[in-house]
């Protein structure tokens, strides 16, 4: 049994077997394929903290040595596409960095007031030859 029917300018033919649920098919003008291509962005962009990192050396040199070797990993992770590798060595170049700069000030005040404001004030004296 064949039925020809037209459906929003298609031609919708059926044919279906005793017993067998009803199957349309359509006749279309054939197009040529589509290809679609999807490009991933990720959100999640790893910061590699290098300049961080060089800074931090001039306050503490082996803290900030650490710092730039752990900031030069993350930016090789990042570059070989381990993005999970890349943002714990950036988390560890990043806290290193902070650490170093924090010790290089508060070495720096300390030094400050020892050797400057306590023997200003008559507190503490320095002997200097």
């Amino acid at each position: 049994m064949a039925d020809a029917t037209e459906l929003k300018g298609v031609k919708v033919t059926s044919s279906t077997p005793p017993g067998y649920p009803a199957h349309q098919q359509t006749t279309q003008d054939s197009y040529p394929p589509v290809i679609v291509t999807v490009a991933t962005v990720r959100d999640d962009a790893v910061e590699d903290n290098t300049v961080l990192a060089a800074v931090s050396i001039l306050f503490c040199f082996v803290l900030g040595i650490t710092a730039a070797i752990k900031a030069n990993q993350a930016k090789s992770h990042l570059e070989r596409g381990d993005v999970d590798s890349a943002q714990k060595d950036s988390a560890v170049a990043r806290l290193f960095a902070q650490v170093a700069i924090s010790t290089g000030l508060c070495l720096a005040a300390l030094a400050i007031v020892v050797y400057g404001i306590l023997p200003a004030a008559g507190i503490l004296t320095v002997f200097v030859d």
